[in-house]
Protein backbone atom coordinates (compact mmCIF):
# COMPACT_ATOMS: atom_id res chain seq x y z
CA UNK A 1 0.00 0.00 0.00
CA UNK A 2 1.38 3.40 -0.92
CA UNK A 3 1.77 6.24 1.62
CA UNK A 4 -1.25 8.03 0.22
CA UNK A 5 -3.47 4.96 0.59
CA UNK A 6 -2.24 4.32 4.13
CA UNK A 7 -3.26 7.88 5.08
CA UNK A 8 -6.75 7.53 3.57
CA UNK A 9 -8.36 5.61 6.52
CA UNK A 10 -6.95 8.10 9.00
CA UNK A 11 -8.25 10.99 6.90
CA UNK A 12 -11.72 9.47 6.65
CA UNK A 13 -11.76 8.79 10.41
CA UNK A 14 -10.81 12.40 11.13
CA UNK A 15 -13.56 13.73 8.83
CA UNK A 16 -16.08 11.42 10.50
CA UNK A 17 -15.09 12.62 14.00
CA UNK A 18 -15.37 16.27 12.94
CA UNK A 19 -18.82 15.64 11.44
CA UNK A 20 -19.99 13.87 14.61
CA UNK A 21 -18.66 16.70 16.77
CA UNK A 22 -20.45 19.27 14.62
CA UNK A 23 -23.72 17.32 14.83
CA UNK A 24 -23.29 16.91 18.58
CA UNK A 25 -22.76 20.65 19.03
CA UNK A 26 -26.29 21.25 17.83
CA UNK A 27 -27.52 19.58 21.01
CA UNK A 28 -24.68 20.18 23.49
CA UNK A 29 -22.13 22.94 23.75
CA UNK A 30 -18.98 23.43 25.79
CA UNK A 31 -17.34 26.77 26.56
CA UNK A 32 -13.84 27.02 27.98
CA UNK A 33 -12.71 29.75 30.40
CA UNK A 34 -8.93 30.00 30.38
CA UNK A 35 -8.63 33.18 32.46
CA UNK A 36 -6.60 32.96 35.67
CA UNK A 37 -9.52 33.69 38.00
CA UNK A 38 -12.16 31.99 35.80
CA UNK A 39 -13.68 35.42 35.25
CA UNK A 40 -16.11 34.18 32.61
CA UNK A 41 -17.28 30.97 34.30
CA UNK A 42 -20.99 31.32 35.06
CA UNK A 43 -21.91 29.94 38.47
CA UNK A 44 -24.47 27.18 39.12
CA UNK A 45 -26.64 29.74 40.95
CA UNK A 46 -27.03 31.82 37.79
CA UNK A 47 -27.62 28.75 35.61
CA UNK A 48 -30.38 27.64 37.96
CA UNK A 49 -31.92 31.11 37.72
CA UNK A 50 -32.03 30.87 33.93
CA UNK A 51 -34.40 27.90 34.26
CA UNK A 52 -36.76 29.99 36.42
CA UNK A 53 -37.19 32.87 33.94
CA UNK A 54 -40.48 32.49 32.04
CA UNK A 55 -39.97 35.52 29.77
CA UNK A 56 -36.97 37.13 28.12
CA UNK A 57 -34.70 39.44 30.13
CA UNK A 58 -32.92 42.26 28.31
CA UNK A 59 -29.53 43.57 29.45
CA UNK A 60 -28.57 46.91 27.90
CA UNK A 61 -25.02 48.05 28.50
CA UNK A 62 -24.69 51.81 28.08
CA UNK A 63 -21.01 52.67 27.63
CA UNK A 64 -19.42 55.80 26.23
CA UNK A 65 -17.45 55.27 23.06
CA UNK A 66 -14.60 57.35 24.47
CA UNK A 67 -14.26 55.04 27.47
CA UNK A 68 -14.07 52.03 25.16
CA UNK A 69 -11.13 53.66 23.37
CA UNK A 70 -9.33 54.55 26.59
CA UNK A 71 -9.77 51.36 28.62
CA UNK A 72 -10.02 47.59 28.05
CA UNK A 73 -12.55 47.27 30.91
CA UNK A 74 -15.70 47.87 28.77
CA UNK A 75 -14.56 45.08 26.45
CA UNK A 76 -14.25 42.67 29.38
CA UNK A 77 -17.68 43.69 30.66
CA UNK A 78 -19.20 43.06 27.24
CA UNK A 79 -17.47 39.67 27.02
CA UNK A 80 -18.93 38.63 30.36
CA UNK A 81 -22.41 39.80 29.32
CA UNK A 82 -22.17 37.75 26.12
CA UNK A 83 -21.06 34.71 28.12
CA UNK A 84 -23.91 35.27 30.57
CA UNK A 85 -26.38 35.40 27.68
CA UNK A 86 -24.89 32.29 26.06
CA UNK A 87 -25.69 30.24 29.16
CA UNK A 88 -29.18 31.77 29.32
CA UNK A 89 -30.28 29.58 26.39
CA UNK A 90 -32.35 32.28 24.75
CA UNK A 91 -33.75 33.85 27.92
CA UNK A 92 -31.11 36.62 28.11
CA UNK A 93 -30.69 39.25 25.41
CA UNK A 94 -27.73 41.66 25.43
CA UNK A 95 -27.36 45.04 23.72
CA UNK A 96 -24.37 47.40 23.89
CA UNK A 97 -25.13 51.06 23.15
CA UNK A 98 -23.06 54.24 23.07
CA UNK A 99 -25.40 57.00 24.40
CA UNK A 100 -23.81 59.71 22.27
CA UNK A 101 -24.41 57.74 19.05
CA UNK A 102 -28.07 56.90 19.64
CA UNK A 103 -30.78 58.49 17.50
CA UNK A 104 -32.69 60.07 19.09
CA UNK A 105 -30.15 60.80 21.86
CA UNK A 106 -30.76 59.15 25.22
CA UNK A 107 -29.77 60.58 28.59
CA UNK A 108 -28.65 57.55 30.64
CA UNK A 109 -29.34 59.52 33.85
CA UNK A 110 -33.05 59.13 33.14
CA UNK A 111 -32.53 55.36 33.40
CA UNK A 112 -30.62 55.57 36.68
CA UNK A 113 -27.14 55.32 35.15
CA UNK A 114 -24.75 57.70 36.86
CA UNK A 115 -22.16 59.68 34.82
CA UNK A 116 -18.54 59.32 35.89
CA UNK A 117 -15.68 61.74 35.49
CA UNK A 118 -12.29 60.33 34.57
CA UNK A 119 -8.94 61.99 34.06
CA UNK A 120 -7.56 61.66 30.54
CA UNK A 121 -3.94 62.30 29.56
CA UNK A 122 -3.53 62.95 25.84
CA UNK A 123 -0.54 64.62 24.20
CA UNK A 124 0.82 65.66 27.62
CA UNK A 125 -2.46 67.42 28.41
CA UNK A 126 -4.75 66.51 31.30
CA UNK A 127 -8.49 66.74 30.69
CA UNK A 128 -11.62 65.53 32.48
CA UNK A 129 -14.06 63.39 30.51
CA UNK A 130 -17.61 62.51 31.49
CA UNK A 131 -18.42 58.92 30.60
CA UNK A 132 -21.12 56.31 31.19
CA UNK A 133 -20.74 52.63 32.02
CA UNK A 134 -23.92 51.13 33.45
CA UNK A 135 -26.40 48.35 32.75
CA UNK A 136 -30.19 48.47 32.47
CA UNK A 137 -31.99 45.21 33.30
CA UNK A 138 -35.47 44.99 31.74
CA UNK A 139 -38.09 42.32 32.34
CA UNK A 140 -41.63 42.76 31.02
CA UNK A 141 -42.69 46.21 32.35
CA UNK A 142 -40.12 46.29 35.18
CA UNK A 143 -36.54 47.40 35.21
CA UNK A 144 -33.55 47.66 37.51
CA UNK A 145 -30.27 49.47 37.01
CA UNK A 146 -26.63 48.87 37.80
CA UNK A 147 -25.74 52.58 37.84
CA UNK A 148 -21.95 52.15 37.59
CA UNK A 149 -20.08 49.09 36.30
CA UNK A 150 -16.30 49.42 36.24
CA UNK A 151 -15.28 45.82 36.97
CA UNK A 152 -16.27 42.24 36.18
CA UNK A 153 -15.30 40.87 39.63
CA UNK A 154 -18.84 40.88 41.08
CA UNK A 155 -20.81 41.65 37.93
CA UNK A 156 -22.37 38.19 37.62
CA UNK A 157 -23.62 38.41 41.21
CA UNK A 158 -25.11 41.87 40.62
CA UNK A 159 -26.83 40.75 37.42
CA UNK A 160 -28.29 37.60 38.99
CA UNK A 161 -29.52 39.54 42.03
CA UNK A 162 -31.15 42.18 39.83
CA UNK A 163 -32.82 39.63 37.54
CA UNK A 164 -34.13 37.57 40.47
CA UNK A 165 -35.61 40.72 42.02
CA UNK A 166 -37.48 41.60 38.80
CA UNK A 167 -38.66 38.07 38.04
CA UNK A 168 -39.92 37.37 41.55
CA UNK A 169 -41.53 40.80 41.90
CA UNK A 170 -40.59 40.80 45.58
CA UNK A 171 -38.18 43.08 47.40
CA UNK A 172 -35.22 41.06 48.76
CA UNK A 173 -34.91 41.15 52.54
CA UNK A 174 -32.09 40.84 55.09
CA UNK A 175 -32.73 39.88 58.71
CA UNK A 176 -30.63 40.75 61.78
CA UNK A 177 -30.48 38.59 64.90
CA UNK A 178 -28.49 40.45 67.56
CA UNK A 179 -27.01 38.62 70.52
CA UNK A 180 -24.83 41.37 71.97
CA UNK A 181 -25.82 43.03 75.28
CA UNK A 182 -27.35 46.46 74.86
CA UNK A 183 -27.11 46.43 71.05
CA UNK A 184 -29.89 47.02 68.56
CA UNK A 185 -30.24 47.62 64.85
CA UNK A 186 -31.43 51.20 65.33
CA UNK A 187 -28.51 52.23 67.53
CA UNK A 188 -25.17 50.49 67.08
CA UNK A 189 -25.80 49.15 63.55
CA UNK A 190 -27.77 52.03 62.09
CA UNK A 191 -25.11 52.93 59.51
CA UNK A 192 -24.97 49.34 58.24
CA UNK A 193 -28.77 49.12 58.13
CA UNK A 194 -29.02 52.39 56.20
CA UNK A 195 -26.53 51.17 53.62
CA UNK A 196 -28.26 47.81 53.20
CA UNK A 197 -31.66 49.47 52.93
CA UNK A 198 -30.66 50.87 49.53
CA UNK A 199 -30.97 47.39 48.05
CA UNK A 200 -32.84 45.32 50.66
CA UNK A 201 -35.68 45.43 53.10
CA UNK A 202 -33.95 45.34 56.51
CA UNK A 203 -35.60 43.82 59.57
CA UNK A 204 -34.52 43.00 63.13
CA UNK A 205 -35.63 39.57 64.33
CA UNK A 206 -36.63 38.77 67.90
CA UNK A 207 -34.76 35.95 69.62
CA UNK A 208 -36.52 32.65 69.13
CA UNK A 209 -38.71 34.09 66.35
CA UNK A 210 -39.33 31.95 63.29
CA UNK A 211 -37.12 33.16 60.44
CA UNK A 212 -38.87 33.89 57.13
CA UNK A 213 -37.77 31.37 54.49
CA UNK A 214 -37.64 34.05 51.79
CA UNK A 215 -34.88 36.05 53.48
CA UNK A 216 -31.98 36.71 51.13
CA UNK A 217 -29.59 36.50 54.08
CA UNK A 218 -29.53 36.30 57.87
CA UNK A 219 -26.93 38.23 59.87
CA UNK A 220 -26.25 36.93 63.39
CA UNK A 221 -24.27 39.50 65.38
CA UNK A 222 -22.75 38.33 68.67
CA UNK A 223 -23.69 35.23 70.63
CA UNK A 224 -23.38 36.02 74.34
CA UNK A 225 -27.12 36.48 74.88
CA UNK A 226 -28.38 33.76 72.53
CA UNK A 227 -29.69 30.65 74.26
CA UNK A 228 -30.19 27.26 72.65
CA UNK A 229 -33.91 27.89 72.17
CA UNK A 230 -33.04 31.13 70.32
CA UNK A 231 -30.92 29.17 67.85
CA UNK A 232 -33.45 26.52 66.82
CA UNK A 233 -34.95 28.83 64.13
CA UNK A 234 -31.41 29.65 62.90
CA UNK A 235 -30.55 25.96 62.57
CA UNK A 236 -33.81 25.29 60.71
CA UNK A 237 -33.26 28.26 58.37
CA UNK A 238 -29.80 27.09 57.34
CA UNK A 239 -30.77 23.42 57.12
CA UNK A 240 -33.47 24.38 54.61
CA UNK A 241 -30.96 26.21 52.41
CA UNK A 242 -30.88 29.70 53.92
CA UNK A 243 -27.77 31.89 53.79
CA UNK A 244 -26.28 33.38 56.94
CA UNK A 245 -23.34 35.48 58.11
CA UNK A 246 -22.12 35.11 61.71
CA UNK A 247 -20.17 37.93 63.38
CA UNK A 248 -18.96 36.33 66.62
CA UNK A 249 -16.00 36.73 68.97
CA UNK A 250 -13.50 34.17 70.17
CA UNK A 251 -11.97 36.86 72.36
CA UNK A 252 -13.86 39.85 73.75
CA UNK A 253 -12.02 43.19 73.82
CA UNK A 254 -13.40 45.79 76.23
CA UNK A 255 -13.12 49.23 74.65
CA UNK A 256 -14.03 50.92 77.94
CA UNK A 257 -11.27 49.23 79.95
CA UNK A 258 -8.10 50.02 78.08
CA UNK A 259 -8.67 47.23 75.52
CA UNK A 260 -8.63 44.43 78.09
CA UNK A 261 -9.07 41.09 76.32
CA UNK A 262 -10.52 37.83 77.62
CA UNK A 263 -11.35 34.56 75.88
CA UNK A 264 -15.09 33.97 75.69
CA UNK A 265 -16.59 31.08 77.60
CA UNK A 266 -18.91 28.36 76.40
CA UNK A 267 -21.72 29.71 74.20
CA UNK A 268 -24.58 27.84 72.49
CA UNK A 269 -23.87 29.70 69.23
CA UNK A 270 -20.22 28.62 69.20
CA UNK A 271 -21.31 25.03 69.85
CA UNK A 272 -23.75 25.25 66.95
CA UNK A 273 -21.03 26.59 64.63
CA UNK A 274 -18.77 23.75 65.74
CA UNK A 275 -21.46 21.22 64.81
CA UNK A 276 -21.55 22.77 61.34
CA UNK A 277 -17.77 22.37 61.04
CA UNK A 278 -16.55 25.87 62.02
CA UNK A 279 -14.35 26.05 65.12
CA UNK A 280 -13.84 29.57 66.50
CA UNK A 281 -10.48 29.78 68.31
CA UNK A 282 -10.16 31.50 71.68
CA UNK A 283 -7.05 33.36 70.56
CA UNK A 284 -6.30 36.54 68.64
CA UNK A 285 -4.73 36.67 65.20
CA UNK A 286 -1.96 39.29 64.86
CA UNK A 287 -0.37 40.22 61.56
CA UNK A 288 2.59 42.29 60.42
CA UNK A 289 0.32 43.45 57.58
CA UNK A 290 -2.12 45.48 59.58
CA UNK A 291 -4.17 48.66 59.71
CA UNK A 292 -3.11 51.91 61.37
CA UNK A 293 -4.39 52.96 64.78
CA UNK A 294 -4.57 56.60 65.96
CA UNK A 295 -2.27 57.11 68.95
CA UNK A 296 -2.02 60.16 71.21
CA UNK A 297 1.09 60.86 73.31
CA UNK A 298 1.79 63.66 75.75
CA UNK A 299 5.35 65.00 75.46
CA UNK A 300 5.46 67.73 78.06
CA UNK A 301 3.42 70.66 76.87
CA UNK A 302 2.80 69.16 73.43
CA UNK A 303 0.26 66.49 72.48
CA UNK A 304 1.43 64.42 69.52
CA UNK A 305 -1.12 62.47 67.47
CA UNK A 306 0.15 59.84 65.08
CA UNK A 307 -1.01 56.80 63.15
CA UNK A 308 0.88 53.64 64.03
CA UNK A 309 0.70 50.05 62.87
CA UNK A 310 -1.47 47.95 65.18
CA UNK A 311 -0.95 44.22 64.68
CA UNK A 312 -4.32 43.35 66.25
CA UNK A 313 -6.12 45.00 63.30
CA UNK A 314 -5.41 42.55 60.51
CA UNK A 315 -5.55 43.85 56.93
CA UNK A 316 -6.48 41.09 54.49
CA UNK A 317 -5.59 41.89 50.90
CA UNK A 318 -4.10 40.37 47.77
CA UNK A 319 -3.96 36.60 48.11
CA UNK A 320 -5.75 36.91 51.44
CA UNK A 321 -9.04 37.56 49.58
CA UNK A 322 -10.69 34.98 47.37
CA UNK A 323 -11.10 36.18 43.78
CA UNK A 324 -13.46 33.37 42.81
CA UNK A 325 -16.30 34.31 45.18
CA UNK A 326 -18.57 37.32 44.48
CA UNK A 327 -18.51 38.05 48.22
CA UNK A 328 -14.85 39.09 48.19
CA UNK A 329 -13.96 39.39 44.50
CA UNK A 330 -14.59 43.15 44.39
CA UNK A 331 -12.72 44.01 47.60
CA UNK A 332 -9.29 45.63 47.51
CA UNK A 333 -8.72 45.04 51.23
CA UNK A 334 -10.64 44.09 54.36
CA UNK A 335 -9.76 45.24 57.88
CA UNK A 336 -10.46 42.72 60.66
CA UNK A 337 -10.47 44.12 64.19
CA UNK A 338 -9.21 41.70 66.86
CA UNK A 339 -10.04 38.61 64.78
CA UNK A 340 -9.89 35.03 66.05
CA UNK A 341 -8.72 32.05 63.98
CA UNK A 342 -11.22 29.74 62.31
CA UNK A 343 -10.72 26.02 61.69
CA UNK A 344 -12.88 24.40 59.01
CA UNK A 345 -13.93 20.80 59.58
CA UNK A 346 -17.03 20.40 57.38
CA UNK A 347 -19.21 17.35 57.97
CA UNK A 348 -19.80 14.81 55.22
CA UNK A 349 -21.58 16.27 52.21
CA UNK A 350 -20.67 19.88 53.03
CA UNK A 351 -18.12 21.90 51.07
CA UNK A 352 -16.03 24.61 52.75
CA UNK A 353 -14.17 27.48 51.11
CA UNK A 354 -11.84 30.05 52.69
CA UNK A 355 -12.75 33.58 51.60
CA UNK A 356 -10.49 35.68 53.85
CA UNK A 357 -7.14 34.83 55.41
CA UNK A 358 -4.27 36.60 57.15
CA UNK A 359 -0.84 36.85 55.56
CA UNK A 360 2.13 34.55 55.98
CA UNK A 361 3.48 37.06 58.52
CA UNK A 362 0.67 36.46 61.04
CA UNK A 363 0.77 34.70 64.41
CA UNK A 364 -1.48 33.82 67.34
CA UNK A 365 -1.74 35.53 70.70
CA UNK A 366 -3.07 33.27 73.47
CA UNK A 367 -4.31 34.02 76.95
CA UNK A 368 -1.59 33.45 79.56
Amino acid sequence: MTGGRRDLPAFLLTVTLIALAAANSLVYFVRLDLTRNRSFTISPVSRELFREIPEKVRLTYYVSDRLRKLSPIPGRIEDLLREYAAHGRGRIEVSVLAPEKMDPPVRPESLGIVPQQIQVVERNENTIATVYTGILISYLDSRDTLPVVFDTADLEYRLTRGIRKLVSGAEPAVGFLIGRPGSSLSSEFRLLADRLSRSYKVMELARGEAIPRDLSALLVVGGRELEERDLHPVDAFITEGGRALFAVDGVEVDLDRNLQAAAVGDQPLLRLLSAWGVEVGRELVLDARCALMPVQRNTGAVVVRTLEKYNHWVKAQGRGLSRTSPITAGLQALDLYWPSPLSLKPPAGVEAETLVSSSGDSWLMREK
